[in-house]
């Protein structure tokens, strides 16, 4: 597939879950064939990272599948336990989680009020659906959602044979899954293979906010003129190519302001096109524009954030 050779000649490199889903959609590829596409780049050595994403992107897009059914039946009171609960479920593996556990750990802190106190009685009183999730259970139902919906066989029973065959930092699961599901937690170390306590609490639970799909407006001649533009440099004709994206980004600061994740992209083909041409002062400066820009734009941690650093520390 023609995705597959643009990985392999690095003229498409997806860095995140996101950034691989939009890459697959320019090409027509739906999300769905995440399994297929894990199974085929496994047959390719020097593609090691990107199956390591699809697959890491096969199991967070499952188990947000799980979360959604499984927040619905929860009430507004036992919301952060129960999604601390589920988190626990997810990506602990110190040993079996119990959802009463966590009830009585967080009973016996210091400082809660006796309100509150009594709210965990009645919880634990009346045992609700959210409280019978078990990591075997969420595991299972991961593999099943896994398979039914990406046809894709996980060999893996846990979140440690999950982090033992893809080689997956837990810390990067976790920020991902909850960008996925809309949830912000507690900046802190999270000890995740404790035998002592649960790594996920009520109070890691900071705040759970909407996630609205939408279409972004599309500057269409910017569009076109970028994309001739980079048909130019594919044959060689670099200063056909540059004009061509230096006109694109002019339509672009004229349709969005200076501020754009399109306009990000646009310097930063002008920088490498400046950097081929052996023109280094102007490549730095379109760079350290582009690394400005997209600090603000897609934010500090962002994968491309992090690339353009290292696109400025090689120039």
């Amino acid at each position: 597939p023609s995705f597959v050779r643009d990985c392999l000649d690095h003229s498409s490199t997806p860095m995140d879950g996101p950034s691989l889903s939009d890459t697959l959609h320019s090409k027509g590829i739906n999300v769905r064939y995440l399994g297929k596409l894990c199974d085929l780049l496994k047959k390719f050595s020097q593609l090691n990272y990107l199956h390591q994403l699809t697959a890491s992107e096969i199991i967070l897009r499952s188990a947000k599948h799980i979360y959604r059914n499984y927040i619905q039946n929860v009430s507004q009171m036992s919301l952060s336990i129960a999604i601390a609960h589920f988190l626990n479920c997810f990506l602990h593996s110190g040993y079996p989680v119990n959802a009463l556990q966590n009830c009585e750990e967080m009973k016996n802190g210091k400082k809660r009020s006796r309100r509150f106190k009594s709210k965990l009685n009645v919880m634990a009183e009346n045992s609700v659906d959210w409280m019978n999730l078990t990591s075997k259970s969420l595991w299972a139902q991961i593999k099943a959602e896994a398979k039914s919906y990406f046809d894709y066989n996980l060999d893996c029973n846990g979140i440690q044979e999950v982090v033992e065959t893809y080689s997956l930092p837990r810390t990067a699961t976790l920020r991902s899954f909850c960008l996925k599901i809309g949830v912000q937690i507690l900046l802190r170390e999270y000890n995740f293979e404790s035998k002592t306590k649960l790594c996920f609490h009520d109070d890691d639970i900071l705040n759970v906010f909407p996630l609205v799909k939408h279409v972004n407006p599309r500057a269409s001649d910017a569009v076109n003129f970028y994309t001739t533009g980079q048909a130019k440099i594919q044959e060689g004709s670099l200063k056909e190519g540059y004009e061509l994206i230096m006109e694109a980004l002019n339509l672009l600061n004229q349709v969005y302001g200076p501020m754009h994740p399109e306009i990000v992209q646009c310097l930063r083909l002008i920088a490498r096109l400046n950097y081929l041409m052996e023109d280094y002062v102007d490549a730095v400066n379109y760079q350290q524009k582009v690394v400005l820009m997209s600090e603000r734009v897609n934010g500090i941690d962002h994968p491309s954030t992090i690339s353009d650093y290292v696109s400025v520390s090689v120039w």
